[in-house]
């Protein structure tokens, strides 16, 4: 039967005990402390016991370090979005840190978006997320709202913005004649890329189906 002090652990090095101590500290730390003492840890303004944060972190158990690394992840975008300067920056800060927490907060970000930056092309993905939610959904957007947004994004971005739009009114069983209608303008007036293509034979084929022999040509020329 094996000797108790032949059993081997990370912590019980030189030093080991003490070392195990400012672990299991940090660990407790990390799971109860403010929001403001993470952030400070997050931003690599606290140590312990001469050990930064990471350090401490990194010693952890599995299980244990995945939850303090996510705190600790979060506390750090926190601080992050304290510092933005620009509305873009922003943006891109709020959909960071959402995505970090949870998908409700999420749902809160891209909600504040819509609400304090409608006409930023940064805005997109709040928009993607809402276009045709529910009506009982933190916010949603009509394709009228959605047609008006594509304007203000590049011409390469808006390729991407039609395939969105179009794939969302089939996820939503939306009527073809409406689907037919919201796209007549772009197929009668095509942009010179040859990025639409795979998207205008898809809306030939609804066309087609549909008997609209001539905005079927037009989507197959």
């Amino acid at each position: 039967m094996s000797d108790r002090n032949d059993i081997e652990s990370p912590f019980l090095t030189r030093g080991g005990n003490k070392k195990a101590a400012v672990i299991l500290t940090a660990a407790f730390f990390c799971y109860f402390a403010s929001e403001s003492l993470l952030r400070q840890a997050a931003a690599g303004k606290m140590q312990a016991n001469g050990m930064t944060i990471d350090a401490v972190v990194s010693k952890l158990p599995e299980g244990i370090r995945e939850t303090v690394q996510r705190k600790l992840e979060i506390a750090k975008l926190q601080e992050q979005l304290k510092s933005v300067k620009t509305p873009e920056e922003r943006i891109f800060a709020l959909i960071a840190l959402g995505n970090a927490s949870s998908d409700n907060d999420l749902e809160l970000a891209y909600a504040e978006i819509l609400d304090k930056y409608p006409s930023n092309p940064a805005s997109e993905q709040a928009y993607t997320h809402f276009l045709l939610a529910p009506k009982d959904a933190k916010r949603s957007v009509s394709l009228e709202q959605f047609r008006n947004f594509m304007s203000k994004v590049s011409d390469t971005d808006r390729i991407r913005l039609w395939t969105i739009a179009y794939s969302k009114m089939i996820d939503n069983d939306l009527p073809p004649a409406e689907i037919i209608s919201f796209f007549t303008p772009i197929i009668e007036n095509p942009p010179p890329f040859k990025d639409y293509k795979a998207l205008f034979l898809e809306i030939g084929e609804l066309a087609f189906q549909n008997k609209k022999p001539k905005l079927t040509v037009r989507c197959k020329t």
